[in-house]
């Protein structure tokens, strides 16, 4: 995570790796490079986090 991370965004479990991005208006570039943990797939988003 940036250090100057400002939001968070709560998963559901209907949340998918295009619904963060049009929702933000992002690259899936752009959203990895501020959190590299989630994986290129996206298997790492946590239900409810």
């Amino acid at each position: 995570m940036v250090k100057n991370c400002e939001k968070f965004h709560q998963i559901k479990s209907t949340t998918t790796c295009t619904s963060i991005e049009n929702y933000y208006n992002l690259l899936l570039l752009t959203f990895l490079s501020w959190n590299p943990a989630v994986g290129k797939d996206y298997n790492s988003l946590l239900v409810n986090y």
